[in-house]
């Protein structure tokens, strides 16, 4: 009769993010090659419980914790590669390199990962959790506003309803070399989580009174990059 084998729980991962809710992260935790290795000889499971969340669970039993603690005096690093599944993902996260007394977070040169968790395989008793938080990095924005047709200047104005973006002054700038467009930059960075609530309008500015030409001009997406300012601001093109 076949003996089951029965495990224990020793690790929990958990990864969240400010931008994202826990089932919209594109992001996946993988084990690097050396730790799928060290797990399949050591009979250690890694399971996914829930979207951003892990467990390692070790091999139960008098001969098993035998076994994993002549590993465990090898000091073996677990490694775990966060493998972004989205350009946008790059563009607004940030998590820097650091040194905790369970982990590290590591820069990886590997094409396509964009950080590795290493956690040391050390004492089987300490059962921590690890949550890592990654950082929503907020961007300046910016508008380029594009006549449909040609007509004398006039004089314009971006706002948002509630007043929570202000933006810089009116530039004229050339696109293509042939068309003259209008750009307006927030004086700070946006929180683009929040951009279903923001309502940005665009006004013609009168003697007589300001003339609203649209109440709906879309905010730009996280991966539409400036070709102005690419490293710190994203772009929005309205036809006006």
């Amino acid at each position: 009769m076949s003996r089951i084998e029965t495990y224990h729980h020793w690790l929990r991962l958990e990864i969240a993010h400010e931008y994202y809710t826990p089932g919209t992260i594109p992001l996946r935790l993988s084990p690097s090659e050396e730790t799928n290795t060290f797990f399949a000889k050591s009979g250690i499971l890694f399971r996914s419980a829930s979207p951003m969340q892990w467990y390692i669970l070790l091999p139960s039993g008098e001969t098993a914790e035998k076994q994993l603690a002549l590993w465990a005096d090898e000091n073996p690093v677990m490694k775990f590669d966060l493998i972004p599944l989205s350009g946008e993902f790059f563009y607004i996260s940030g998590l820097e390199e650091k040194e905790e007394e369970n982990y590290s977070i590591r820069k990886s040169m590997q094409p396509g990962v964009w950080r590795q968790l290493q956690i040391p395989f050390t004492l089987l008793n300490n059962q921590p959790e690890i949550k890592l938080t990654i950082q929503y990095v907020k961007k300046l924005v910016e508008f380029i506003l594009i006549p449909k047709y040609n007509h004398p200047d006039i004089q314009l104005q971006l706002s948002e309803e509630k007043g929570r973006v202000q933006f810089s002054e009116i530039e004229k700038i050339m696109l293509f070399d042939t068309t003259q467009a209008y750009r307006f930059r927030s004086t700070g960075t946006v929180d683009l989580s929040q951009n279903t609530s923001y309502k940005i309008k665009l006004w013609e500015v009168r003697k007589t009174g300001n003339r609203l030409l649209s109440d709906a001009v879309p905010l730009p997406r996280c991966n539409e990059t400036s070709a102005i300012n690419p490293e710190n601001t994203i772009s929005s093109y309205f036809y006006y």
